[in-house]
């Protein structure tokens, strides 16, 4: 059993790690030239920054960055993707598109989903968590450790900062962008749309 899990933690590692790498890849085209020496100083710097962890008060740092920086943020970053392809490229341009490339058009409980159930639902999920939100305690062995209000305001500056950087660079490129507003409408449909089919080929091909 130990050995599954182990395996199961590390092949689910290197899914996420492959998407940072890609990422980073495709934006910066050096980096694919020398890979070896991208992923060694990639996993070097998360053998690095989990040091910490492994410490006496690790179990700590663990269960506050498990609280603040794997839950809001998430759902939150979930529901702007969401409503940038179902609202704003639209599903009947994301359905011609699944359509395109595997010959097969979603039926209408799915657009259904992604127009209206699935963000109404994450959205309910991330205000209810944000409702009932209680300042931050752990309980180890017989005593219950509550966070500092330094701690809590850290955690939420942590939580805060992945999701405030998609209207920043949203309206910055609305700002900077050349063209009329249709023009770069257009342009955000193009990027859309070859981000979903980049991000097909790797999932289905790779």
């Amino acid at each position: 059993f130990c050995i599954v899990l182990f395996f199961f933690i590390v092949l689910t590692k290197f899914g996420g790690s492959e998407a940072i790498i890609t990422a980073l890849s495709d934006e910066y085209p050096i980096l694919r030239k020398r890979r070896e020496i991208f992923v060694g100083v990639l996993f070097g710097f998360y053998m690095f920054i989990g040091i910490p962890s492994c410490t006496q008060g690790g179990y700590y740092l663990v269960e506050f960055l498990n609280n603040y920086s794997a839950v809001y943020s998430i759902l939150a970053a979930v529901v702007v993707e969401n409503i940038a392809v179902a609202w704003i490229y639209g599903t009947d341009r994301f359905c011609n598109d699944i359509k395109e490339m595997i010959n097969i058009y979603p039926g209408k409980f799915w657009c259904y989903c992604w127009k209206y159930i699935t963000p109404t639902c994450i959205a309910f999920l991330l205000l209810m968590g944000i409702y009932a939100y209680t300042p931050l305690e752990v309980s180890r062995t017989n005593e219950t450790y509550a966070y500092p209000l330094w701690a809590n305001i850290l955690g939420w500056v942590i939580a805060s900062s992945s999701c405030i950087c998609i209207p920043i660079v949203a309206v910055y490129y609305l700002l900077t962008a050349k063209g009329t507003f249709k023009e770069v409408k257009l342009y955000i449909y193009i990027y859309i749309y070859n981000s979903i089919c980049l991000l097909f080929i790797k999932n289905y091909f790779f």
